[in-house]
């Protein structure tokens, strides 16, 4: 297996990993939700952004001639802020039948370089509540949620809240 940095000519797998990616979280919580817009031209963009910022970077796994996995992070700097400088984990994936050999860490091995050298003071992330194999693996690695994403339908809102307004 070889890590390397993402080149043009992967956008078309990194984005068809980002699209297994996308359904995946969706199956592990209906509530995620989803940018109907979304289509590969527009994640093709995306990812084209991202190979050429100073401040992000993309790292795929090759075995045997065939990308079997991805991440992609970007620094951020928030002067007045602490921490200043913060490395977001955008997405990880890898591909179900190369999963649990190594793969995703040898990945974040290279990420992390990435974010050290950009002087990162602070690193996050986001996963999909649900999502039992992302949650154990960024776990395993450190990450603790510190800030909780909730949401609810208006209706269920507005249901709940008359429902309070008719208690003593």
């Amino acid at each position: 297996m070889v890590i390397r940095r993402a080149a043009p000519g992967d956008i078309k797998d990194l984005v068809a990993m980002h699209v297994l990616l996308r359904d995946y979280s969706g199956g592990c919580n209906r509530r995620v939700g989803r940018n109907q817009s979304e289509r590969p031209e527009h994640l093709a963009k995306e990812y084209e952004g991202y190979l050429r910022s100073d401040s992000s970077a993309v790292f795929v796994a090759e075995q045997d001639g065939q990308l079997v996995g991805y991440v992609a992070g970007r620094v951020d700097r928030h002067p007045g802020w602490a921490p200043q400088v913060v490395g977001t984990v955008l997405a990880a994936f890898v591909r179900r039948e190369c999963r649990r050999a190594g793969v995703a860490t040898a990945l974040i091995r290279e990420l992390l370089a990435f974010f050290e050298s950009s002087g990162a003071e602070d690193i996050t992330l986001r996963y999909v509540i649900g999502n039992r194999v992302g949650e154990s693996f960024w776990r395993q690695l450190g990450f603790e949620p510190v800030l909780c994403f909730a949401n609810t339908r208006p209706a269920d809102l507005r249901a709940r809240l008359e429902q309070l307004g008719q208690q003593p």
